[in-house]
């Protein structure tokens, strides 16, 4: 059964990001990891709030970057302080970053040697302490994975259809066993617990047809899943649907957030700064702000 003894906490980081999906020529470069003992503290914030020891650092390094060599070498001096075994999944830069953090993602999981873990991208904090009772009680009633909730517990009973369309599909209902546990069919990045087996198979059951998680199914690992999960959600009896996909979210109805996204990225462009493009971009970009700024006042 699950028990701090034997769950390990993967951590997955970059400070660089190539995402053509979005504009081939821009790449984004992390705010937070540039800031003093970000990994420190963050690892003493887990520590804290989770009571868990044992750590892994996966680093998805752009080895063809300045900023990500600079970055390695930081993640280097800082592990062999802390005494945590930092595994390094190299990329290039013009490697789109939902398939090299993916691939991280899968190599972090493969070096985990705990029967559960911990996932936390790195550019989130816990707010609160865990509750171990809680997610002992998820896991012996048939849980296998328990996300932490990035913002106040909310019952959804169908889609979301806005405009016409499906604007969220996560739907989340009370569980038959506690009322501090929601039931969700739901894959997030954000942080969760998991049985390493049942996540491991949870990722290796879907197609990684780049560019299929573009859009509402969201960026890196998650697109896919998600992808896959309404694929078997529309095809399946819910009872043989809950079956497959025991995943549940932490707290009850209206439960606050226990983790908060921190995530701070700034772009940088690897056209000419002459170019033609270039400057269309800036006049989009200037345009776009002034005609919010417009909107803005005009509401008022």
């Amino acid at each position: 059964m699950i028990s701090k003894e034997n769950t390990q906490v993967l951590i997955i980081t970059s400070n660089v990001k190539y995402i053509p999906e979005f504009d081939k020529d821009l790449v984004a470069n992390s705010i937070t990891t540039r800031k003093k003992d970000f990994i420190k503290n963050l690892i003493k914030n887990i520590k804290y709030h989770s009571n868990l020891k044992d750590f892994i650092i996966t680093h998805d390094f752009k080895i063809d970057n300045k900023e990500s060599c600079f970055y390695q070498n930081y993640l280097k001096n800082i592990c062999s302080q802390e005494g945590i075994k930092l595994l390094t999944s190299p990329s290039s830069i013009k490697m789109p970053s939902q398939i090299s953090a993916t691939i991280a993602f899968k190599r972090g999981l493969e070096a985990v040697n705990k029967e559960y873990f911990l996932f936390w991208e790195h550019d989130h904090i816990f707010t609160k302490k865990l509750d171990w009772d809680l997610i002992k009680d998820c896991f012996i009633n048939g849980g296998k994975m328990l996300r932490f909730n990035r913002k106040k517990n909310k019952i959804v009973n169908e889609f979301s259809i806005q405009k016409g369309f499906i604007e969220n599909f996560e739907m989340i209902k009370e569980c038959d066993f506690n009322k501090n546990i929601l039931k969700s069919n739901f894959y997030s990045n954000g942080p969760f617990i998991s049985e390493k087996k049942y996540c491991k198979d949870l990722w290796n059951r879907i197609d990684y047809m780049y560019p299929l998680w573009n859009g509402n199914f969201g960026g890196f690992i998650e697109g896919p899943v998600n992808h896959r999960m309404l694929y078997d959600q529309f095809n399946m009896e819910n009872i043989d649907f809950d079956k497959v996909y025991p995943i549940f979210l932490y707290g009850g109805k209206d439960f606050n957030p226990i983790v908060a996204h921190k995530g701070d990225y700034e772009p940088s462009y690897t056209v000419n700064l002459f170019s033609a493009k270039f400057i269309i971009q800036l006049l989009k970009k200037s345009l776009n702000s002034i005609r919010k700024i417009f909107l803005k006042l005009k509401s008022k």
